[in-house]
């Protein structure tokens, strides 16, 4: 840890050896002598030695150490100086966000190239968080999550709707059996940490009981749990948003749909007195542009795939209604 004297007696003691005179320093600094001389005798006291020479009339000369001190303090503050209005000149172009890993790997990062092309000025810096964040408690600015923020004065809003549903990779379809159920329960199924009972959430609303004895694993992260899947390892319940992409590729596949799915919005979340700012107003305007832009792409690919339910083909103003329990 540095050991620093008081900013307040510095500046206190530079004025004096700068002004070259006590009355002019606290002029300056606008501050009476009686405080003048105390932050001056604070920075001695500090020293551990007499950095002026004191007169019969009150007045402060500086020694040799002290006139050597004081022009080296001079340039250290011009230099603070110099970089604190670089700083404040910089107010603005940085946005930090801090997003779930998996959502900012496989969603977030693969579009962000639109948001660079639009403000080349603004530099992202990007973090990602297990656990639902704390807007304003060092997890950045804006906070992307599909946990909504039980905080006081947080504003967030949904940009993207997302459909968590078991997915797998197409090869594990090839044997599919005569029911669901039976392919399922020879399954191994996958589970996160952020999610542990994901199946004994699924398995009761769709019904297949008997899957509830098939093989589970578990993972630390969503992440692992989709490279799992992509691997060939078991059956995962995962957003849409986060595996699309691989769909489209014709790696992995949902077998049920869009079957009792849950719904969950992603959302972007900030404080509420930063509402207005032209920073968080231009990221969270192109996360809800993107959004729409990926709920069409993905309404087109249910399309193709003859999927009994779509929430996105049909455009809407707010949320998607919900099939989680539609059968």
């Amino acid at each position: 840890m540095r050991k620093l004297p008081s900013l307040h007696a510095v500046r206190a003691f530079e004025a004096v050896v700068r002004q070259g005179s006590l009355t002019k320093a606290a002029e300056e600094l606008h501050v009476t002598h009686g405080a003048l001389s105390r932050q001056v005798a604070l920075i001695e006291e500090w020293v551990g030695r007499p950095l002026f020479i004191r007169t019969r009339a009150s007045q402060l000369i500086p020694t040799e150490t002290g006139r050597r001190y004081g022009r080296e303090l001079s340039g250290v503050l011009d230099r603070l100086e110099a970089l604190s209005a670089a700083a404040r000149e910089d107010v603005g172009s940085y946005l930090s966000i801090t997003a779930a890993p998996t959502f900012a790997m496989n969603w977030l990062i693969p579009r962000m190239t639109g948001f660079q092309r639009r403000h080349a000025e603004v530099s992202i810096r990007l973090a990602t968080s297990t656990k639902p964040a704390h807007v304003g408690d060092g997890d950045g600015d804006i906070v992307i999550h599909s946990v909504r923020a039980e905080q006081d004065r947080v504003t967030c809003i949904p940009f993207v709707n997302d459909y968590y549903v078991p997915i797998c990779h197409v090869d594990l379809l090839e044997d599919r059996p005569l029911g669901d159920e039976d392919w399922l329960r020879r399954q191994v199924l996958i589970s996160y940490a952020s999610w542990p009972d994901s199946w004994d959430v699924w398995l009761p609303q769709s019904g297949m009981h008997s899957a509830q004895g098939a093989k589970r694993q578990q993972f630390e992260q969503m992440f692992f749990a989709r490279q799992a899947v992509l691997e060939g390892m078991g059956v995962a319940i995962l957003p849409l948003a986060v595996v699309l992409d691989d769909m489209v590729r014709g790696q992995l596949m949902a077998p049920f749909g869009l079957r009792y799915s849950r719904h969950r919005p992603w959302l972007a979340c900030f404080l509420e007195s930063r509402a207005s700012d032209p920073l968080i107003m231009a990221f969270t305007d192109w996360l809800r542009e993107t959004g729409r832009d990926f709920e069409l792409a993905a309404g087109a690919c249910i399309d193709e795939l003859g999927w009994a339910d779509n929430p996105f083909s049909i455009k809407r103003a707010g949320p998607a209604e919900d099939p989680s329990r539609r059968p």
